[in-house]
């Protein structure tokens, strides 16, 4: 049953035009932090724009926003 699951979710991930070891690499890179009411943010869908969107918020935190 556990690997069915992982690999349903690594099919999904293909699905969704992702490569399966980046995902999972950032996903348990943010789990043990990642607030339980936005763990969406982490499906396969949401993926991208949320990886985009933390990759802005790092930028901001280190001075290097892009501010027009």
């Amino acid at each position: 049953q556990r690997a069915a699951n992982v690999m349903s979710l690594v099919q999904s991930v293909k699905l969704n035009g992702h490569d399966p070891y980046r995902y999972l690499k950032d996903v348990f890179r943010c789990l043990p932090t990642q607030p339980a009411s936005r763990l969406a943010e982490l499906l396969p869908q949401s993926w991208s724009a949320a990886r985009a969107h933390r990759a802005e918020i790092l930028k901001f935190r280190q001075g290097r926003a892009d501010v027009p």
